[in-house]
């Protein structure tokens, strides 16, 4: 039997975007365990184990449900965790990485796809978050999903689009709390797609089964919340600002961050180059990718506490932009301006993709990354770093206890499983101080360590002899082990 030949030429594509995604996954998973456990890592797992013990709404007031689910069906709790989580963070950013690859076809063919595939990739940006378990990653992921079902507007109505593209909405939500901003995508979709053969009543009913799948869907899971006494939006309303007397100070001083660290990580060159490629978007009226990216990214730099982490969708939304533009100009091209192109793309490989990569997988702690990020993930009292050598140090002790006085004594908990851990409360309003001093003062006995860290919540005099410390890179934090025989 013949294959019909438009159907054939309309499948090549189809091993390209096979290798692209193997490419990538296998850029991601490997070495998956040596940047070690982050404290919101550690959290979900947590927080995963709590809501297993208590039902299925504990913690619902940190606006993350469905990461902590996900990340309880996925993880036992031990020492494999960190493996797990961050394996299952990775098959959800695949599926939007998929989702990235189909939007580029859509818009630019094959040679968007590859693009996207291609600059995505080599982003040492989502590089870094694709690889780490948070709610952050997996709503960026799932907010890929929610475009590429958007754009298939500009092929035909269908309202089961419509519907996935509630769902995506939903799913987004549920995950970080914090993308709301990005609901209003199908809106965006309707005003701003171009197809003359979808009219205006098909677009509002396209955009309206969306908003209602996605908010009834949401709507109901915020009833349920609020009837079982939990606010889901009790952490997104602590930290946001009533105050709005610098709004506008605070909103450019929030820009320039966003300029900043993303430039640091993707390089200047390559931030230049999307502000470009956004220009162009705007002079050709092609209004939705940009419509998608800046609205949001204008609600989110109003709130006073920014981290890199949450732009992860929106960083991804301006390189498919960048990718489209360039496959689109593509053909226009001199020849010896393409060449160079290609050129200049293997130059970044070799010089900033792939020892971003390498570093990763065997000296995760010499990774330059932007100033604020290299605090937070590498030297600060958040950090796993220097979680397994005072573990190895311990364990030639043969504890019968091992206390530890640390803000991310989760990634001694499931790096370090096999050690008797015990966490004891810690605040960081130093309000647990006393309590704490108590419990080594009752703790001195043989075989029972503690294992602090120089933190103003942890009490400053530790009964017992020093048998190690280990600083952290940096010298930000130090983990010192006691032995507390009498």
């Amino acid at each position: 039997m013949l294959m019909n030949p438009v159907l054939l030429r309309n499948q090549k594509y189809l091993p390209i975007a096979i290798a692209l995604i193997l490419l990538f996954f296998l850029t991601r998973a490997w070495a998956l365990t040596a940047f070690p456990m982050f404290i919101d890592e550690g959290q979900h797992v947590f927080h995963g184990q709590e809501i297993a013990a208590s039902g299925p709404l504990a913690n619902a007031v940190e606006g993350r449900q469905l990461t902590y689910w996900t990340y309880l069906v996925f993880q036992p709790g031990d020492h494999t965790s960190l493996f797990a989580i961050r394996a299952a963070t990775i098959l959800v950013v695949t599926v939007g990485f998929s989702a990235l690859l189909a939007s580029g076809r859509m818009l630019a063919g094959t040679l968007g796809m590859v693009f996207a595939g291609v600059v995505y990739t080599l982003s040492t940006y989502h590089f870094f978050y694709d690889r780490l378990a948070l709610a952050d990653t997996l709503a960026g992921s799932t907010m890929l999903v929610a475009v590429y079902f958007s754009l298939r507007l500009r092929k035909r109505f269908r309202p089961r689009d419509a519907v996935f593209m509630g769902i995506s909405l939903f799913v987004m939500v549920m995950f970080k709390l914090t993308t709301l901003a990005f609901f209003g995508i199908p809106v965006a979709a309707v005003l701003f797609i171009r197809n003359r053969h979808v009219s205006w009543r098909q677009r509002i009913t396209w955009a309206g089964t969306a908003l209602v799948v996605g908010g009834g869907l949401f709507g109901g899971y915020v009833l349920l919340a609020f009837w079982r006494g939990y606010n889901p939006f009790g952490l997104l309303v602590t930290h946001n600002t009533a105050e709005t007397s610098d709004l506008v100070a605070r909103w450019l001083a929030n820009v320039g961050d966003f300029a900043n660290w993303v430039s640091g990580y993707l390089s200047v060159p390559v931030f230049v180059l999307l502000v470009l490629a956004c220009v162009i978007l705007l002079f050709r009226r092609d209004f939705f990718l940009l419509a998608i990216v800046f609205g949001p990214l204008a609600v989110q730099l109003i709130n006073p506490r920014q981290t890199p982490r949450y732009w992860v969708g929106a960083v991804a939304i301006l390189l498919l932009i960048l990718s489209v533009v360039i496959a689109q100009l593509w053909p226009r091209l001199h020849r010896l301006v393409r060449w160079g192109s290609v050129g200049a793309v293997g130059l970044y490989a070799l010089v900033i993709g792939l020892p971003f990569l390498l570093t990763t997988y065997s000296h995760p702690a010499d990774l330059p990354l932007p100033r604020h990020d290299h605090r937070e993930y590498i030297q600060s009292d958040g950090s796993g770093f220097g979680v397994r050598d005072i573990s190895d140090i311990v364990r030639e002790e043969n504890p019968a206890q091992v206390i530890v006085l640390a803000a991310n004594c989760w990634a001694f908990q499931y790096m370090s499983s096999d050690l008797p851990i015990v966490c004891p409360p810690i605040n960081p309003d130093g309000s647990e101080i006393e309590s704490l001093t108590q419990l080594l003062s009752e703790s001195r006995q043989a075989g029972i360590y503690v294992i602090a860290e120089n933190s103003p919540y942890v009490p400053e005099e530790i009964p017992g002899e020093i048998i190690a410390a280990v600083e952290r890179p940096g010298d930000l934090t130090t983990l010192t082990l006691y032995d507390l025989s009498p």
